[in-house]
């Protein structure tokens, strides 16, 4: 790691980093302490500045933290970048406030992408999973990267679905990269620490903090070259990641929702008051740019060709499930004129074909996510 490098990690630990005041400092003291070959002086900067003496025992305290992080960057555990560095995002420099660091763990490459960022709601409903999933998933398909906050919900449907293509996923997170949080995401951030790109302005130990989310979700903007948000009621925390893409200029999609869901309450008054209404998945090609668009839906295109193969009657009952978030036996007969013996039939070869499953007398889609619980 590069002189200037540890010494603003050194600092970053000493300063907690992310206060306005702090940052003022440390651009206008960059040359300074980029080039400063001892702690003791950055330290009589620092002190200078700040007109405050700091503490031997917190010194002391930082050193060993300090120490900690050398060595789990050198043993790869994760790894580490600063606005210095020529890989810093260009995204990230027109920000008010920039992260003078992030820690990270995955191909960090995958900032290069196109990228299109899903929020919504923790307490997300089928309908919002399915949406989540599902848009992701076709997106990742197209070689474009999803981002998100890897929460409950929402952000985890998305991260999930754009683990199914090519694109993959980057996930910011609200607390510190060696922390997993909420705990069932524990399997899922381990995925995408292998398959994709973690990234984390936070201590590496830090736990999650009230306070931290609404600062992870300038970054979740920054990245992103259009926002989606799927279900969001009117507090949702998805709200603040929409006002700073708006700060941003980044175009925002809301996806409708039911007018009797208080999950749909924020999406749907977002589009009353003039945001891009998300009326179907293949509408937000309009709004990314995809290289080779006609050689990459070949290409799927060809690959749908090497799926499970469904029969006229199968689709049509699979369309009909696909539809809903479940449906009986009783519902298939009254929309179709399918005898109970020959829906019985097509039902059971969709189960052995994987794409449908029952739950009692229920039949849906077969999630793809079980792995992950």
């Amino acid at each position: 790691m590069k002189l200037k490098s540890k010494n603003l990690l050194f600092l970053y630990l000493l300063t907690g980093g992310k206060s306005k005041r702090v940052v003022n400092f440390l651009f206008n003291f960059k040359e300074k302490i980029a080039n400063s070959m001892d702690f003791k002086e950055i330290q009589v900067i620092l002190e200078s500045y700040f007109n405050k003496k700091i503490k031997l025992e917190k010194v002391d305290k930082v050193r060993k933290y300090f120490d900690v992080i050398l060595s789990d960057i050198e043993a790869e555990r994760y790894n580490m970048i600063t606005m210095w560095d020529n890989n810093y995002p260009e995204e990230f420099k027109s920000l008010h406030m920039p992260p003078l660091l992030l820690f990270y763990k995955g191909d960090l490459e995958m900032i290069k992408k196109v990228k299109v960022g899903i929020v919504g709601t923790r307490k997300a409903s089928e309908y919002g999973k399915k949406v989540a999933f599902k848009l992701s998933k076709f997106l990742s398909e197209r070689d474009i990267a999803i981002v998100s906050g890897l929460a409950r919900g929402i952000d985890r449907f998305s991260h999930l679905g754009a683990l199914d293509g090519i694109g993959g996923t980057i996930a910011i997170l609200g607390n510190g990269i060696k922390k997993f949080y909420p705990y069932e995401n524990k399997k899922l951030q381990i995925d995408i620490f292998e398959n994709g790109l973690v990234l984390s302005e936070f201590f590496p130990d830090e736990g999650p903090k009230y306070y931290n989310f609404p600062i992870r979700n300038r970054i979740i903007s920054a990245l992103s070259d259009v926002v989606v948000v799927v279900e969001a009621g009117k507090r949702s925390g998805a709200m603040i990641t929409v006002n700073y893409a708006l700060e941003h200029g980044k175009d925002v999609l809301a996806v409708p929702g039911s007018i009797f869901s208080k999950n749909s309450e924020g999406t749907n008054k977002m589009i009353s008051d003039g945001a891009y209404p998300l009326i179907s998945i293949e509408e937000i090609l309009n709004f990314v740019k995809i290289e080779n668009f006609n050689g990459v839906e070949k290409e799927l295109e060809d690959k749908k060709s090497l799926d499970v193969s469904l029969t006229e009657e199968e689709e049509k009952i699979y369309k009909l499930i696909f539809k809903s978030e479940g449906v009986t036996i009783d519902e298939l007969i009254e929309l179709t004129s399918f005898s109970v013996s020959s829906l019985s039939e097509v039902l059971f070869s969709l189960e052995l074909k994987g794409v449908v499953e029952s739950n009692g007398s229920i039949y849906k889609l077969k999630e793809l996510e079980e792995k992950y619980e």
